[in-house]
């Protein structure tokens, strides 16, 4: 593993004093500030004290209003609708938030959840064949659709009217769908792209919802849901490693105590199994303590399951599920291990740290649902992006984790004649390749590489807070940094050095109530 170059943010002394007297605080609340983008007092408000009223208005998506009112029409004529959900926990989140709010409102609604084995990524002509035998009249996507041109052209030349909700990149070539609600659309009114599916559905909600009657809106079955669809929402948000910053950070304040005290059955059952009851809930515990459970259902088996457990009102169905997804669990770190072991042996021999800018491996025995979090690995060992795939005869399904200042998705459209399928985000991708086109893609991907990586970016850095003498750390400065929380990627814990000192030994507690530090 390389070693990490430290690097210590710039201080900005007279920003810090200004906004310190602003703020009634040190100097160092400020100074953590400025190193997250926060420069002006306004900002440094909304940061530390987040409120609901300064979520975006969703009607700024720019075919909001339009899917809104068809929903309106859906509700009106009883039409048969589809929820086309991801099977990631960003997808099922979403999946389970618009299902339930239907479900509330009467509407005649299924959700389809496809086989990350069978079907892959995004909408499939099959299902759609079904939905049109079926008399289905309009799907609604979530985390997919954008990049399904030929499956959105089929649905819609069936008379089936496609609203999507995503946050992917769109292509070059858009599909000929009725709404896209997505924040990296070109020309896009709503000026936060960092929101996920799961948020957009939230939100697709939630503009609904200001259409319903003041009795609906009123109404205890409402605000339930409320609560638990901002948990969910945050749920999906944080599980897909979305910055914790702006509208994303409104979210994890109030999503994450609304993780804790719902009343949806399937989250209470989650949060019990992961044993944080009596805990506050923080977004560690979401990435590494629900969502390995939640991933584990659609990496192993099918995540139709996943959305089961946050949409039934059975106790039965939810001890099932979960019993089946911690078995699963279990099982899909047995497998990661294994497929570990045998990548990292693969690369010891066909890796050149010297020459490879991008690691691509290829393994016939891979398990396709689990390689992603093996990519993460080894990027961690090697600092480097990293595609790992999964060759089933003539093709194979792989996943792309990235490094800081290279984007993945960009560097695949570079070989998109060399793949079946591909989509994702500028650090994680996935896509579809014939298995003769792995050794092209290796050397097209790293001749490209070799030309967008800048030098800077080849080594992993440790970003420091700043140098942090030992006066400082008291309750009051414990307090002060305490307030830059809820931590995560766009907001990470700060981070001191202390320079000059030597270690004691083992801090112990001491004293009758062990409250004392020695």
């Amino acid at each position: 593993m390389p070693e990490k170059r430290w690097l210590f943010y710039k201080r900005d002394d007279g920003l810090c004093l200004s906004l310190a007297r602003e703020l009634n605080s040190s100097n160092l609340l400020p100074h953590l500030l400025i190193n997250r983008g926060v420069r002006d007092i306004t900002s440094a408000k909304k940061f530390l004290y987040p409120e609901l009223s300064d979520l975006i208005d969703p009607f700024l998506f720019n075919d909001m209003e339009k899917a809104v009112k068809r929903v309106f029409r859906i509700i009106q004529n009883k039409e048969h609708i589809i929820i086309y959900g991801d099977y990631d926990v960003d997808g099922v989140t979403g999946t389970a938030i618009l299902y339930n709010l239907f479900k509330i409102l009467g509407v005649n609604v299924d959700y389809y959840i496809p086989s990350r084995f069978k079907d892959g990524y995004g909408m499939n002509k099959a299902a759609i064949e079904k939905f049109k035998g079926d008399g289905v009249s309009a799907i609604i996507t979530v985390d997919c659709g954008t990049s399904d041109v030929e499956e959105v052209e089929l649905a819609s030349s069936a008379g089936i009217d496609v609203i999507i909700v995503d946050h992917h990149e769109p292509p070059e070539k858009l599909p000929a769908y009725y709404a896209m609600i997505n924040p990296k659309m070109h020309g896009s009114t709503y000026n936060f792209t960092g929101i996920t599916s799961a948020g957009i559905a939230f939100k697709l909600a939630w503009a609904i919802s200001q259409r319903m009657s003041n009795s609906f809106k009123a109404s205890d079955a409402f605000h339930t849901f409320l609560v638990d669809s901002m948990g969910l929402a945050t749920l999906g948000i944080i599980a897909d490693v979305a910055p914790l910053v702006e509208e994303n950070r409104i979210f994890a304040a109030y999503g994450l105590d609304a993780i804790r005290r719902c009343k949806n059955i399937g989250m209470r059952g989650l949060v019990s199994k992961a044993k944080l009851d009596d805990k506050k809930i923080e977004p560690y515990d979401v990435s590494f303590r629900l969502a390995p459970r939640l991933n584990a259902g659609g990496r192993l088996d099918t995540a139709q399951q996943c959305v089961e457990l946050f949409t039934t009102s059975s106790q039965e169905v939810v001890d099932k599920i979960l019993a089946k997804l911690d078995k699963f669990n279990i099982e899909r770190r047995n497998v990661q291990n294994d497929i570990l072991e045998d990548a990292l042996r693969m690369a010891e021999i066909e890796v050149d740290v010297n020459r490879d800018n991008i690691i691509v491996l290829a393994g016939e025995k891979w398990h396709s649902g689990v390689i992603g979090i093996v990519a993460a690995k080894l990027v961690e060992e090697y600092y480097k992006p990293t595609i790992l795939i999964a060759l089933n005869g003539e093709t194979g399904r792989g996943s792309a984790r990235s490094v800081r200042g290279f984007n993945i998705h960009e560097a695949l459209t570079s070989c998109k004649d060399l793949l079946i399928d591909y989509g994702g985000h500028p650090m994680a991708a996935g896509l579809t390749i014939k298995s003769e086109n792995v050794e092209k893609l290796y050397k097209r991907l790293n001749k490209f590489a070799k030309q967008a990586i800048a030098a800077e970016d080849t080594e992993p850095t440790l970003n420091i807070d700043c140098e942090l003498p030992l006066t400082y750390v008291t309750n009051e400065i414990a307090g002060e940094v305490e307030r830059l929380g809820p931590y995560g990627v766009g907001n990470p814990k700060p981070l001191f050095a202390i320079t000059g000192a030597k270690v004691a030994g083992e801090p112990k507690l001491i004293g009758s109530n062990y409250n004392h530090l020695s």
